[in-house]
């Protein structure tokens, strides 16, 4: 839904929809490599320069309408996904925040929060609000369409930063 760099603090902040991210989302092999490649290429472009490796970034989730009790085998099969495609990757989520979360899964995330280590969960936010329902109603203006070849002219700009960060800082073979 939404990708924004922030200079000032030198961090990235990913908005996304959960619900793109349940079984329908999984159900074809295409969809699949489809998501494969978008994980890799978030990874890259979320992580552009060392000082937002350093500083974390923002990951913000509306979870209005995902199915939690159908979903989470697709919630590890997205994990599993995730630490493939950059599980070896340096990198640093500085807060998680999940808008619009049922009750239930507020008072697991309270509990489950005792057993996870401070680095780990020590960022999550869960039942969120946003005063205007959804976050698409936010971040998806004027339309869908221009949102969307929106945040691909941010994440492309963000890989154009991150490779030239990296072919400045690699070393040499000589």
């Amino acid at each position: 839904m939404g990708f924004s760099f922030n200079p000032h603090d030198g961090n990235v902040e990913l908005v996304m929809d959960f619900t793109k991210m349940g079984k329908k989302a999984w159900r074809k092999p295409e969809n699949v490599a489809a998501k494969i490649r978008g994980c890799y290429y978030i990874c890259h472009a979320t992580f552009p320069s060392f000082e937002s490796i350093r500083v974390g970034n923002v990951h913000i989730f509306e979870c209005a309408g995902y199915d939690w009790k159908m979903d989470m085998a697709d919630l590890k099969m997205f994990g599993k996904i995730s630490d493939e495609s950059h599980g070896s990757f340096p990198s640093h989520i500085q807060q998680t925040r999940f808008f619009n979360t049922p009750s239930m899964l507020n008072i697991v995330v309270s509990m489950a929060r005792r057993l996870v280590p401070d680095e780990l969960s020590g960022g999550w936010k869960v039942g969120c609000q946003f005063a205007g329902g959804r976050l698409d109603q936010f971040y998806m203006l004027p339309d869908k369409a221009a949102a969307s070849q929106r945040t691909y002219a941010k994440l492309c700009e963000a890989l154009k930063i991150r490779y030239e960060c990296e072919r400045r800082f690699s070393l040499d073979d000589d």
